[in-house]
């Protein structure tokens, strides 16, 4: 065997050492970063949830992303994050008893940020008249240097109650 032969062997093992099957602890690292993502955007959906319940527009222009997305399919629309703050902030006159109840939801962590997926209530009283909406969502978060932001947000046909 030539000395060429010996090295590229002796290389090919040494790789095969240092970058072969994962670790248990490799997999103990993998899975406290998921619970770690899953956690932390399990918080800020909740701050979201709550700052869209109260119509608040100042914590919301801290939650969204400002390249924020909202698409509609029922009927079809999309709003930007000022375009939706605005009119959320405009709701609060209309509606000042909403409230907004997440009735299940469910959090994976993707590639580069998270993703959530669930159904809200919608309840009011406007006039002495009592209302409810139900609607199915999906959340599109990602990491950003202060924790994660909603990037993208879409709301589902409506639910049957």
């Amino acid at each position: 065997m030539s000395r060429y032969q010996v090295t590229l062997i002796t290389v090919l093992l040494l790789s095969g050492l240092t970058c072969g099957a994962p670790s248990p602890e490799d997999a103990t690292q993998d899975s406290d970063v998921e619970e770690s993502t899953i956690r932390r955007v399990s918080q800020r959906e909740e701050l979201f949830h709550s700052a869209y319940g109260a119509l608040d527009a100042a914590v919301l222009e801290r939650v969204l992303h400002d390249d924020f997305i909202i698409t509609y399919t029922h009927p079809p629309a999309e709003k930007d994050k000022s375009r939706f703050v605005r009119e959320l902030g405009e709701l609060r006159v209309v509606f000042p008893d909403l409230t907004l109840t997440v009735d299940a939801s469910t959090i994976v962590q993707q590639e580069n940020g998270a993703l959530v997926s669930g159904t809200r209530t919608f309840r009011w009283r406007y006039d002495d008249e009592v209302g409810s909406y139900a609607e199915g969502f999906r959340h599109h978060w990602i990491p950003t240097g202060g924790g994660y932001q909603l990037l993208r947000a879409e709301v589902l046909p409506p639910l049957e109650e």
